[in-house]
């Protein structure tokens, strides 16, 4: 960088001087995704529509992964251009659908680059309660055949939101898993026999 030489001299004396230097140097703003996507959150019951946001989880997103690049959020572009960490959000948010800033921070550096971060709440599917589902067992062996993929409606609103899917399980923990899920949904047979006989 350039070197720029400072004289500071005694206004009445022009013999008593000193001299010191510094460097000028440049370091570019951080670069950031340019096709920067929305962060997406689940919406929390009871809030109004808010949704908890992973904040972290878009870290890498917005810097591409570049080295030595930190990122703070604010709710808005005159907070993130200050700076005051006291202010910023906190990893795990609960908020609103809308625009936040990032400061994106070059930790070497110091220099920052602020920009807009697009929020969206998903909302929380419905699944209703439903009554037990009957089968007249005419040969009383225990087992039925039942059609699941009918009942879709009825747990998830007609029509079923296009964002949603409805899978079957077997137990409770490997619906809240994401697992085993029932595959012949039009022509389930109980895997047990007997349920509830009145």
């Amino acid at each position: 960088g350039a070197i720029i030489w400072v004289r500071v001299q005694d206004n009445n004396n022009a013999d008593y001087y000193q001299l010191t230097s510094f460097t000028l140097r440049i370091h570019p703003a951080p670069v950031i995704n340019p096709l920067q996507q929305a962060a997406y959150g689940c919406e929390v019951p009871g809030t109004g529509g808010s949704g908890e946001f992973d904040l972290s989880l878009n870290i890498g997103n917005i810097t591409m992964n570049t080295p030595y690049l930190n990122v703070e959020y604010y709710l808005t572009e005159a907070q993130a251009e200050l700076g005051d960490s006291s202010l910023s959000l906190p990893t795990l948010y609960v908020g609103p659908s809308g625009i936040i800033c990032g400061r994106i921070i070059n930790t070497q550096t110091g220099c920052y680059t602020v920009a807009p971060q697009e929020l969206i709440v998903r909302a929380t599917p419905t699944a209703n309660e439903l009554a037990p589902i009957v089968h007249c067992d005419a040969n009383n062996d225990g087992f039925g055949s039942f059609n699941l993929a009918a009942l879709m409606h009825d747990i998830a609103g007609n029509p079923v939101p296009t964002d949603i899917d409805v899978t079957f399980h077997h137990t409770l923990s490997d619906a809240q898993n994401f697992v085993n899920e029932i595959e012949n949904t039009t022509n389930y047979t109980n895997a047990q026999s007997g349920g509830e006989t009145l």
